[in-house]
């Protein structure tokens, strides 16, 4: 995913993201079907410490678990007291 275009100010167009490719960049269009229709969801693709250096300022959050998730960076948190 080093490839990935997150700062280019000239592409401000999202794009419309080929299901079991790389993502291209950090915000796109993934394709879901429901039934016969086809619908474009908003995606953005976070990139390795974006995620964690996000929830890091929610002061009563633990950060139990951060892994990759086809190409994508998610977490699993836990509210604390």
């Amino acid at each position: 995913m080093s490839s990935m275009d997150t700062n280019d100010d000239s592409k401000n167009e999202l794009i419309v993201h080929t299901p079991r490719t790389e993502f291209q960049r950090s915000d796109c269009l993934v394709p879901w079907v429901k039934s016969t229709k086809m619908h474009l969801r908003y995606y953005h693709v976070f990139i390795k410490t974006e995620l964690e250096n996000l929830l890091n300022q929610i002061s009563n959050i633990r950060i139990v678990n951060g892994y990759n998730d086809n190409g994508n960076w998610c977490a699993i948190f836990q509210k604390i007291a």
